[in-house]
């Protein structure tokens, strides 16, 4: 239990000699991956991924496991690059992923990467090339990654009125009618399915779903759709869960944050698909119970308190915060295990300081101080629907409640 390594050192081993994954995965996802790995590391990315659990994936002549990551950021798929690339190279299967299909065909090229004075007349038609072309190369890439599109109600397939709305673009971007656009995301979607399928069977990859099914924006795991759990049955595949925590709130002085991502032991297939909603209600269970308690946490459960606007010292705040992080340590779940050392919890306290104290505090009368609640309401709202404080706290829902605690304690004792 929680063995922590370096996987960051285990990847730069990787796309520094190549050649130890020759036959193991194709030259285009070696070279995208190395891409990607590299821009994890620039200012404001990743500063290490710490992994835990490889050795419970199953070995390369056995069945490739589903590979199923919490969502949590952009983050994400620099900080699954170097878990993929750090694997043990006897547990290295190679990847068949679904992603998000609104990255194939240019609608989040279009709807976040684009400022939106672009997207008003008269540069809307340059803003729409732009987009395609965007989306052309993200296809190429996730195509070289053995990924396949799938279309989600409500995120990758708009309403209508979305689609045929000036600031979602969609009829430009695809050519498409919203009716026949429907029909090409149905065709694409079991396309996907299928070839996700025959990969597993033929090629024994190893199948990466990222989100877990879809991303609850309140910052827990969202329940399972019943995608995973006919996959897992009728492949007979076990189902590895991968919990990601980041240390949002501690950065480095580059503004880079640690990774953590624990992986829990491989949940056996549903037996009968009848047993698939219980398999999918575990599943989930699992997966918000796999995500590591970090500093980071403890400080929002410290702040979340003062969102009412009252005035606090900071000494108060610390102390608050150090007894959530010694409370972790003491807990039998995936956590930084170096939160037990006074030193670690005081330096994570200063980055938090160094961090956020001037963007999210302002100081009052008597050393006192008071959050500054307008800046914390700015948050990335694509990927959130609460401020960042209340999103790190959800993120370890599992702590809180306590009987998922009890429960998540229970199985990590077991594993």
């Amino acid at each position: 239990m929680n063995n922590w390594i370096n996987a960051r050192h285990c990847s730069d081993r990787v796309f520094q000699r190549p050649s130890l994954l020759t036959g193991l995965i194709n030259k285009d996802m070696i070279r995208w991956a190395g891409r990607f790995h590299a821009l994890g590391k620039l200012p404001g990315m990743i500063s290490n991924v710490h992994v835990s659990g490889y050795d419970r994936l199953p070995l390369r002549e056995q069945p490739a496991p589903i590979l199923s990551f919490s969502h949590k950021k952009l983050h994400d798929v620099f900080t699954i690059v170097d878990y993929m690339a750090g694997r043990p190279l006897d547990r290295f299967h190679e990847p068949t992923i679904v992603a998000m299909a609104g990255l194939f065909d240019g609608f989040y090229a279009y709807r976040d990467l684009l400022p939106d004075i672009l997207k008003m007349a008269p540069l809307r038609p340059a803003a729409v090339l732009l987009g395609r072309s965007l989306g052309r190369s993200i296809r190429s890439i996730f195509e070289s990654l053995n990924a396949h599109p799938v279309y989600r109600d409500g995120s990758d397939i708009p309403t209508r009125e979305q689609y045929e709305s000036a600031q979602y673009s969609g009829r430009s971007l695809t050519g498409m009618n919203y009716d026949d656009f429907l029909r090409r995301a149905a065709k694409e979607t079991l396309n996907s399915v299928v070839a996700v399928q025959r990969e597993l069977a033929e090629k024994n990859r190893t199948f990466l779903i990222l989100p877990e099914g879809r991303y609850l924006h309140d910052g827990q795991v969202a329940e399972f759709r019943d995608f995973v759990g006919v996959m897992a049955f009728r492949k007979k595949r076990a189902l590895a869960l991968c919990g990601i925590s980041y240390d949002e709130f501690c950065p480095d002085a580059l503004g880079r944050v640690e990774a953590w991502v624990h992986t829990m032991s491989p949940l056996a297939p549903p037996e009968s698909r009848s047993a698939i909603p219980t398999f999918l209600n575990e599943a989930r269970d699992c997966l918000q119970s796999a995500a590591p308690l970090l500093a980071t946490h403890a400080i929002a459960a410290a702040l979340k308190p003062l969102l009412d606007g009252r005035e606090f010292l900071l000494d108060d705040v610390q102390l608050a915060a150090n007894e959530h992080m010694q409370r972790f340590a003491a807990a039998l779940l995936p956590k930084d295990p170096a939160l037990q050392e006074e030193a670690r919890r005081a330096e994570r306290w200063r980055s938090f300081l160094r961090a956020r104290q001037s963007q999210w505090m302002e100081a009052c009368a008597g050393n006192r101080w008071r959050l500054r609640l307008s800046s914390i309401d700015r948050f990335a709202r694509t990927e959130r629907s609460v401020n960042d404080i209340l999103w790190n706290y959800n993120c370890v829902a599992h702590f809180w409640d306590e009987s998922w605690r009890s429960r998540a304690m229970t199985r990590a004792a077991g594993e």
